[in-house]
């Protein structure tokens, strides 16, 4: 049987893992919205770029659903943030 200290170390090892998958999760989620964006509208904007980087896993989703109807990358974005033009 370890320690607490030894217990709290594996804890912490546990948990920065499963924060380092649902990181590389959204990393890829944010790629393949990139992507699919890019295939739709071309040449996309730096600040398209970081926000979608910087999205969360549901604005992820919602956005790689929207890309296959939308317009433009605004309409992509629109919803649900505020609707802020950025493209």
């Amino acid at each position: 049987m370890g320690t607490v200290a030894e217990a709290w170390l594996e804890q912490g090892r546990s948990e920065g893992r499963a924060e380092g998958v649902a990181e590389g999760i959204e990393r890829g989620q944010a790629g393949i919205v990139l992507r699919l964006m890019e295939l739709r509208f071309g040449v996309l904007p730096d600040a398209v770029r970081d926000r979608v980087r910087g999205a969360s896993a549901p604005e992820l989703e919602a956005w790689a659903e929207r890309v296959l109807t939308a317009a433009s990358i605004d309409e992509v974005l629109a919803a649900g943030s505020g609707n802020r033009s950025l493209g």
